[in-house]
């Protein structure tokens, strides 16, 4: 008895174990009202729930009854708040608990036949809700237990009262239709057969709820066989599902046990008619009789009869039309007009939902799609439309189109649509949902690609007008977008530019931005000559577009086709800015680029107008591709510009701002030759002397153009700032060229060489002019001295007229010299003008009209601002005046006379301040001008005169 003892002890832990569990459990579910929680700890006491226990469970039986009687009651009151699905499930779990805790009290000494009873019937409750959450592991643990108390009832020693005998005989049939149940479930036909000859054996006494449900079970096991397609077993099961619900009286059983009566009756025709043999259809027809003796025209009667019709091997469509016809005559009310073309496929109730419902014109439409048709024409008309339900008129709606789609395009076809179209549309207060808009609009899609693939564009392009009905409204901007687009295709298909015009007009603003409706209409504007509209909607597209440019390739196929050379070249312009004048994979930039410059140049040199500005365009051309030039010889694994790609583009860009130069803008003409000049610097220096010496003067050229063309442009800025900068970049051009200049002069021969000369002189000027601009005094003298060794005068001339106008003889001018310039700013001016004047009289073979021009422009420059420079140019003017007078070329009369008086003037001036010294020496100059003036005296002596007036302090 010793070892007994801890093993006792060890079953009693448990047990109270146990019971502590099942006092937290409750606490637990009275509190969160879930499962879930402590369900791991829950399944693990289920498995490991004590047994053989009976002597240490017979001090606790009370406890357990009590703990297991109040958790078994509050599932009852959970499953009324719980609405989700693992909840219920989770629910099966405290059931068995439950059961467990009721059963173990059972097993003491306290238990009685009585309580075994009671405790079959929890079982059983208990199973039937496992199954009903198809937890089929919980319910065949509950099943094995009520099997013991089965056998355990059966035995003559346990007394029972009549009352409880017959609870236990009615408890006896529901264990074994539990049972059948539970091997369904399984997939065990086999157990299922076995189990249900039990419960036949016990189906007397069964109560008229029980017989219900067993019925009901046997109906669902047949059901199943029949979607399985087992059309034989689905009669058997079927056929018992009728025999038992038939032994009970039908007025003691519910109003649910007839509609399952129907419902076992039609689903056992259409098992029979399955098996298509005669005497199975022969029985189906007997079926069908039975359920029109009892039911007359219900609507499941009229339907199981067309379904006979439609099966039989000579298919009668106008008959089958014909009894749809009378069926139509014969509903009296909506919810009978609803049973009449509607299957209801569940058994229990008559609620009409979404998934309930399934249309029966299919045999008709399978044998004649117009006869189908028209009685849903006539369905809609006469009855749909007034029950106002629209979920009923969609479903009807969508089922005619459906066949409306399934048949041939003619016109009657069509306008027989569109006229149902309309119909829906006048009678349905709202548009149709998007769900049945999406199905519907499906269904004319494919019959829109279908007939479009086959280039019936007038065909596609009708059905896409049903598809932009009005009864469509919730489609959406992007379907109905999608659905213009087609039709645009299909009027581009009939070459009719102004139907797509005018689709595109009616299209909303975001369906018309779309970068496809763009592309469509640029189709359009380019077969339809419109030129404005296609650069309109080529923009719209490379605007749009992602960095995908497919759209634009496509445009520039689109252009070719059509021969618009000009539109080629701007499509290609816009994807090589998609990419930044890069190119995308697999794709030659070179190639790319040339390709559209080709077709830009052919386009410049035609005459007539264009519509886009094709010179900027084969800028921005070049320029891209002489930044892209510059990276790809950057990289030794990607050198796509090759030297011969850069030939070709140095050469071309050249020889076209050459040819264009008279014609272009300059600055145009100018962005072109910078873009050869950066395509010249990315030759590499390793070159043969003589392609560099090429190079070279090239490059030269080219300096000296974009010179020619700055000049130009700075001279006619007037934003000061921005005319400065134009000036600088002129010098970096003429300091490129004077580089070179030196070898170049030294190569060439002859006129090449003369014209070289002629060039760098016309630039020196140019530098000139910028110097002055950018007051760069410094550099006049050598830029001057630099000119002398070419002899050209009229550089000199050019020099001096800058200079001149640069500083111009006013009082105001010689201030402003005099404060933003250097401290010696006028003596630079006066030296730099020297020089001019000493060459000039040089070169000029003594050009004393000229000389005597700028001597007085120089003394007026002098005279303001520094009276030492001003004498000194007095005295070189004398100099030459007298010089010129020994020849026959004396100096001019007015300069000699402005000359006199204007020295005399000063004089005055000077006496007036009290410098005697200066004055006198002022018009003793003066006195000698006069004297070499060709007037005969006269105006000597008008000075001498005033000279006499004059009194100075000797001293």
């Amino acid at each position: 008895m010793a070892p007994s003892k801890p093993a006792r002890a060890d079953k009693a832990k448990k047990l109270n174990d146990t019971l502590n569990f099942a006092d937290t459990l409750k606490k637990s579910l009275e509190t969160s009202h879930q499962v879930p929680n402590i369900l791991i700890d829950l399944k693990k006491h289920i498995q490991d729930f004590p047994r053989n226990n009976s002597v240490t469970a017979a001090s606790k039986y009370e406890e357990l009854d009590a703990q297991g009687t109040a958790l078994w009651n509050l599932t009852t009151r959970l499953k009324r708040s719980i609405s989700t699905d693992a909840e219920l499930q989770d629910l099966c779990y405290v059931r068995v608990f439950a059961f467990q805790l009721l059963d173990c009290g059972q097993q003491t000494s306290w238990g009685t036949a009585s309580n075994r009873v009671r405790l079959q019937k929890v079982a059983l409750k208990a199973a039937k809700y496992c199954l009903d959450q198809k937890q089929l592991d919980a319910a065949l643990k509950i099943l094995e237990k009520a099997a013991d108390y089965e056998e355990e009832l059966l035995k003559p020693s346990n007394q029972l009262t009549p009352e409880d005998a017959n609870l236990h005989r009615t408890l006896s049939a529901e264990y074994f239709i539990l049972r059948t149940a539970l091997s369904w479930r399984q997939s065990r036909l086999d157990m299922a057969e076995h189990m249900f000859r039990k419960a036949s054996v016990n189906d007397r006494h069964l109560d008229p709820n029980t017989t219900e449900s067993f019925a009901d079970l046997l109906f669902e096991i047949g059901k199943s066989q029949y979607d399985n397609q087992q059309y034989d077993l689905a009669v058997k099961w079927l056929d018992r599902s009728y025999d038992v619900l038939h032994k009970q009286d039908l007025e003691r059983l519910s109003n649910d046990a007839g509609e399952l009566r129907i419902s076992i009756i039609e689903k056992t025709v259409k098992a029979l008619l399955g098996l298509h043999n005669e005497d199975a259809r022969t029985k189906a027809w007997s079926l069908v009789n039975l359920l029109e003796n009892d039911f007359g025209d219900k609507s499941i009667v009229l339907l199981l009869k067309l379904e006979m019709i439609a099966t039989e091997p000579l298919f009668d469509a106008q008959g089958y039309y014909d009894g749809k016809k009378d069926d139509e005559d014969d509903r009296i009310n909506g919810d009978k007009l609803q049973g009449a073309y509607w299957t209801y496929t569940q058994a229990k109730s008559q609620k009409v939902s979404s998934t309930d419902l399934r249309l029966t014109e299919h045999p008709l439409m399978l044998n004649s799609q117009d006869l189908a048709c028209l009685s849903l024409d006539n369905l809609l008309a006469t009855r749909i439309f007034s029950t106002e339900n629209e979920g009923w008129i969609e479903k009807v709606f969508v089922t005619r189109l459906w066949i409306a789609t399934s048949t041939a395009d003619t016109d009657n076809n069509l306008n027989a649509l569109r006229a149902i179209f309309d119909a829906v549309a006048f009678n349905v207060k709202q548009p149709l949902s998007a769900h049945a808009t999406h199905a519907a609009q499906t269904l004319l899609w494919k019959r829109i690609e279908s007939n479009y693939g086959q280039q019936n564009f007038a065909v596609a392009e009708s059905w896409c007008r049903l598809a932009l009905h009005v009864v469509f409204e919730r489609a959406g901007d992007l379907n109905t977008a999608k659905i213009a687009r087609k039709v645009i295709l299909c009027a581009l298909g009939r070459q009719d530019h102004a139907c797509a015009r005018e689709v595109y007009n009616q299209m909303s603003d975001a369906g018309k931005a779309t970068p496809m409706t763009k592309y469509l209409m640029f189709k359009v504007a380019l077969r339809g000559g419109d030129g404005d509209f296609a650069a309109e909607c080529l923009n719209a597209v490379c605007d749009n577009s992602s960095e995908d440019a497919t759209l634009l390739y496509a445009c520039v196929l689109e252009a070719q086709q059509a021969g618009d050379k000009l539109q080629v070249a701007a499509a290609l312009q816009k994807v090589l800015d998609r990419y930044d004048y890069g190119a995308p994979r697999g794709v030659h930039l070179p190639a790319l680029v040339r390709c559209a410059a080709r077709i830009l140049i052919i386009e410049l040199g035609d005459s007539k107008p264009t519509t886009w500005d094709a010179t900027d365009g084969i800028c921005r051309l070049f320029e891209g591709a002489a930044i892209q030039a510059k990276q790809s010889r950057k990289d030794p694994t990607n050198q796509v510009f090759t030297i011969t790609e850069l030939d070709w583009f140095s050469r071309n860009s050249y020889n076209l701002s050459l040819s264009s130069c008279a014609k272009w803008y300059p600055k145009q003409t100018l962005r072109l030759l910078q873009a050869c000049i950066k395509f010249m610097d990315l030759y590499p220096k390793d070159m043969d002397a003589s392609t560099l010496a090429d190079l070279s003067l090239r490059r030269m050229f080219c300096d000296f153009l974009c010179a020619c063309l700055i000049i130009v442009i700075a001279r006619s800025e007037d934003v000061i700032e921005t005319q400065l900068q134009y000036y600088l970049n002129l010098r970096s051009h003429v300091s490129e060229f004077r580089k070179r200049v030196q070898d170049q002069v030294t190569r060439l021969e002859g006129g090449a060489k003369d014209d070289l000369g002629r060039k760098y002189s016309t630039l020196l000027l140019f530098d000139f002019e910028a110097a002055v601009r950018l007051k760069a005094w410094d550099s006049l003298g050598q830029l001057i001295e630099e000119c002398a060794e070419y002899g050209d005068s009229k550089a000199y001339e050019n020099f001096a007229d800058i200079i001149l106008c640069s500083q111009a003889p006013t009082a105001t001018m010689i201030v402003t010299l005099q404060v933003t310039g250097p401290p010696n700013l006028i003596l630079y001016v006066v030296n730099d003008f020297q020089k001019i004047v000493n060459v000039t009289w040089r070169l000029e073979e003594n050009d004393i009209q000229k000389l005597s021009r700028w001597i007085r422009s120089l003394f007026q420059i002098a005279l303001p601002s520094d009276i030492k420079i001003a004498e000194h140019i007095l005295d070189q003017m004398y100099n030459v005046a007298q010089d010129a007078s020994k020849t026959g070329n004396p100096y001019p009369t007015e300069e000699l006379e402005w000359m006199a008086t204007t020295t005399f003037n000063r004089a005055v001036d000077f006496f007036g301040a009290s410098d005697d010294s200066t004055s006198k020496r002022w018009a003793e100059k003066a006195l000698s001008i006069a004297a070499l003036n060709l007037d005969g005296g006269a105006l000597h002596a008008v000075l001498q005169g005033k000279y006499l007036t004059l009194s100075w302090d000797e001293g």
